[in-house]
């Protein structure tokens, strides 16, 4: 289980109790971007007693302390992720909701010179990619004179 968002907590003088502490753990072994829902039902598998105002001050602190990043994907849900995973972009899937995390030096370069372009020094962007899986055009000729 990663360590990093726990040790940095700690770091930041962040006092962690029991239940603090589950939270914690639940979004630095999330490999997903949980919602404080998410947080709450996994959290709940190691404390059945946890409740949802202990899930939401926890993730305020870590807000505070820019510990963790909170994001909305266009859903409607706020989302969480830990900020040690440093900058990156997403890819969410449009048709299902899934978001995978990105992270491409010759993109963020490019960006840079587009900027410079302009005038302008990127300082950080941030980038979320609504796709749909591309479809294969030689399967669609193929499916198309079956039919």
């Amino acid at each position: 289980m990663p360590k990093d968002l726990e040790q940095a907590s700690r770091a930041a003088g962040i006092l962690l109790r029991r239940r603090r502490l589950i939270v914690v753990r639940v979004l630095a072994g999330a490999i997903d971007h949980p919602t404080a829902e998410d947080i709450h039902q996994r959290a709940r598998a190691h404390d059945a007693k946890i409740s949802q105002a202990t899930i939401y001050r926890t993730l305020s602190i870590l807000l505070q302390h820019k510990l963790i990043y909170a994001r909305d994907f266009g859903d409607g849900k706020t989302r969480y992720e830990d900020a040690s995973h440093g900058p990156h972009d997403h890819i969410i899937d449009a048709a299902t909701g899934a978001i995978q995390n990105c992270k491409d030096p010759e993109l963020e370069q490019a960006l840079r010179d587009f900027m410079l372009q302009r005038g302008y020094a990127l300082k950080t962007y941030r980038l979320d990619l609504v796709c749909s899986p591309a479809r294969n055009q030689k399967h669609d000729k193929i499916a198309a004179r079956s039919s």
